[in-house]
């Protein structure tokens, strides 16, 4: 039985006193951005390529449990 394998692992926070559940994920479009958001009211900007963070946003009062690109990927 084949056994799918991860390609890459992603972490938001190194420190593991500050783990963060993602609850929601969303694609660009084009499939050069994703974002997530989690248990720490926090949404992130990556990078598909790079697996790095572009960017984050503050600011929520509860958890993220969803996501979304407008139609533009803005």
């Amino acid at each position: 039985m084949n056994q799918p394998k991860a390609i890459r692992t992603l972490t938001s926070n190194l420190n593991p006193k500050l783990a963060d559940e993602c609850n929601a994920l969303a694609m660009s479009h084009s499939g050069r951005y994703f974002v997530s958001g989690g248990s720490n009211q926090v949404v992130r900007l990556w990078d598909v390529r790079e697996g790095k963070i572009l960017g984050e946003g503050y600011g929520h009062s509860n958890s993220i449990t969803s996501l979304a690109f407008s139609f533009d990927d803005r």
